[in-house]
């Protein structure tokens, strides 16, 4: 019972990250789908980061609900109830790009989870990173969308 006590503190640390990374994501895929639309964009003119925030729109994410009333629990029952936070955490920290987690729940030593290279890499990836060359990669569009428009009305 300590361990899934200290799975589900870390748990409660994470959500709130996990839940800020979901909505910027989420209104970042938004905004780039809109400009790619109003810019009639095609795939090739667009970089790897837009294409893969547009593309798949928001992450799915099964929220864990919490169990109701106190029950008694075997070992078995029990054991499997922190492996299921266990992987829910591992999960958050992963698409978090975060690298403190224990590769097992029985286990002390760190897990990296930090990934190689660009995390663009990873679908769904909800490191601060990846949104903020996504953000980068969105003003640019904005920009260029201005200077559509001015274009537009100076031909007026």
């Amino acid at each position: 019972n300590a361990q899934l006590e200290t799975l589900n503190n870390r748990l409660r640390e994470i959500q709130p990250q996990f839940d800020h990374a979901m909505e910027r994501y989420t209104k970042l895929s938004n905004d780039a789908n809109s400009l790619i639309f109003d810019l009639q964009l095609k795939t090739c003119d667009l970089t790897d980061n837009i294409k893969l925030i547009s593309q798949g729109g928001a992450p799915e994410f099964k929220r864990r609900r919490q169990g109701a009333g106190h029950r008694r629990t075997t070992m078995a029952a029990s054991r499997e109830a922190r492996a299921k936070v266990f992987k829910h955490v591992e999960n958050l920290m992963k698409d978090l790009d975060v690298s403190d987690l224990p590769t097992d729940p029985y286990d002390d030593t760190p897990l990296n989870t930090g990934q190689s290279g660009n995390a663009a890499k990873e679908p769904g990836c909800l490191s601060i990173k990846f949104l903020d060359d996504c953000e980068r990669d969105i003003k640019k569009l904005r920009v260029l969308k201005s200077e559509k428009m001015l274009s537009n009305v100076e031909k007026c």
